[in-house]
């Protein structure tokens, strides 16, 4: 009896630690597959995840901040803070940063403090984004608006031919508020003394 319920004990004790390990593993899985879906989902953004460890000022980067600041990681130094020289005079709080490879790139970073639970911060998690073409497209935005308000007659139009804006050089020059012609097509300039085919060839030009 006395060996009998020893092995029924160890019988237990060994399902126990199977369903213990099977628990275990699949909880590994589930955060190995949780931890690639957030690598995939950030590389897939253009976006770079960091910690800084206030402690010992230590940086650690996942590949994507190093392909982004274009760094090796094999060259860097202890505290991996290399990325402190690609930065130009004046932009840290913007980080525009001159890579090795001679791009100018433009960064964005976002970060919150951590403590553990204890209380006292012990480092700062954070994520960088390149924000280039993004700036590049408000700087053409901008200047874009600048030459829109020029003397010149401006129509803008959508592939439909609808107008959707015009500038105020067109309202001097035809004489029409932009109320008046928003929402409407260019028909409504024909001057009765061009044919069908003179317009047909102009639209197909400017589609061109």
């Amino acid at each position: 009896r006395d060996v009998r319920g020893q092995l029924l004990s160890f019988a237990l004790l060994v399902l126990f630690c199977v369903a213990g390990l099977m628990l275990w593993r699949r909880q590994s899985m589930q955060q190995r597959l949780s931890n690639q879906r957030l690598k995939l989902a950030t590389a897939a953004a253009g976006v770079g995840i960091w910690e800084f460890t206030l402690a010992t000022r230590t940086y650690h980067w996942d590949g994507a901040m190093n392909a982004l600041f274009g760094l090796d990681p094999k060259t860097s130094n202890e505290r991996n803070d290399d990325w402190h020289q690609l930065m130009l005079p004046g932009e840290l709080e913007r980080i525009k940063i001159l890579r090795p490879d001679g791009q100018l790139r433009f960064m964005r970073n976002r970060a919150t403090l951590h403590d553990e639970g204890t209380g006292e911060y012990t480092r700062l998690i954070g994520t960088t984004e390149d924000v280039t073409e993004r700036k590049l497209r408000e700087a053409d935005l901008r200047i874009a608006a600048i030459a829109f308000e020029c003397q010149e007659a401006i129509v803008v139009t959508g592939a439909d031919r609808v107008i959707v804006r015009v500038n105020r050089g067109f309202s001097e020059l035809m004489g029409y508020s932009a109320s008046e012609v928003l929402g409407r097509t260019p028909q409504m300039f024909q001057s009765g003394r061009h044919n069908r085919s003179f317009y047909a060839s102009m639209w197909v030009d400017i589609k061109t």
